[in-house]
């Protein structure tokens, strides 16, 4: 079967941009959106008060399948946790708060020794050469609507592109899974007094399989050692709506997440970023 085109990819349809186009979303969207932001997340988690091996048999029935031998994609990596040593013993050889960018490296890392996930089947070379033609296609209908728009108002030219930015990232996620890049990361962003807590229950909750496939946390950086630190909780595959939810409500029970520690948590398909005009992986 031949590879797509790019546009195969991203259909040019005139009427798809036109002028009608919402910014915010179509009203039938927004409703949407609406109502499942009104829907607590805790609404069916245990009390955050449980012991993490309750937590795990709650987790039980939506729990992945596990794989049969333990495995680490970070062996022998000195800034990661080996199925050698205990997390208590990973978290107390290199504890976030001080562990040095210098010596260890931007991250620390602690895999779901029972998850099924495995990395060595992606192929980058494919997601690169559909996604970069996607971009290239996309950056070239950008210049021209802007070209033929010139001294309009920037709300008239951002509805002319956003559908287009919209179709553009629709056809990067499709290439992302059929080239196996499928993995996302719930991101967490303690202060450095706290850091050590947070890494300690969400490395104890991934290596129990209450939670995703991976954690990783930021080292001491230099010049920002009293800043908040990026914590990285990975779920297997972003499309997988309710793997997604499990972690995070596993987050909340752990009491990482809602009121009580006032703070919000971000989610980001595989190594999602914006870059220029659509949202790419980096």
């Amino acid at each position: 079967m031949p590879s797509p085109t790019p546009d195969d990819l991203v259909p040019y349809d005139p009427g798809y941009i036109s002028s009608d186009s919402s910014f915010y979303g179509s009203p039938t969207l927004r409703a949407q959106l609406a109502a499942r932001s009104a829907t607590p997340i805790s609404s069916a988690l245990p009390p955050p008060s449980l012991h993490l091996t309750s937590l795990a048999n709650h987790n039980v029935a939506t729990r992945p399948a596990a794989a049969k031998e333990p495995y680490n994609p970070y062996a022998d990596q000195a800034s990661a946790r080996q199925l050698s040593e205990t997390v208590a013993d990973f978290t107390h050889r290199l504890p976030p708060s001080t562990t040095s960018l210098r010596n260890h490296g931007p991250w620390l890392y602690l895999a779901n020794p029972h998850s099924l996930y495995r990395p060595t089947t992606q192929n980058p070379a494919r997601l690169t050469a559909v996604g970069g033609a996607i971009l290239a296609d996309l950056s070239s209908r950008i210049r021209a609507i802007e070209a033929t728009m010139a001294g309009k108002a920037p709300g008239s030219i951002t509805r002319k592109l956003t559908p287009l930015r919209t179709v553009a990232t629709q056809g990067i996620l499709n290439a992302a899974k059929e080239a196996a890049y499928m993995s996302g990361k719930w991101m967490l962003f303690p202060d450095r007094e706290d850091v050590d807590r947070v890494w300690a229950l969400v490395a104890t909750g991934t290596a129990e399989g209450v939670l995703g496939s991976a954690v990783k946390v930021a080292t001491a950086d230099g010049g920002n050692e009293g800043g908040a630190r990026l914590v990285c909780v990975y779920t297997e595959d972003f499309s997988d709506r309710k793997g997604v939810r499990r972690v995070v409500e596993g987050l909340v029970a752990m009491g990482l997440v809602g009121a009580k520690e006032d703070r919000l948590i971000y989610y980001k398909c595989g190594k999602f970023c914006w870059r220029g005009e659509v949202w790419w992986w980096w």
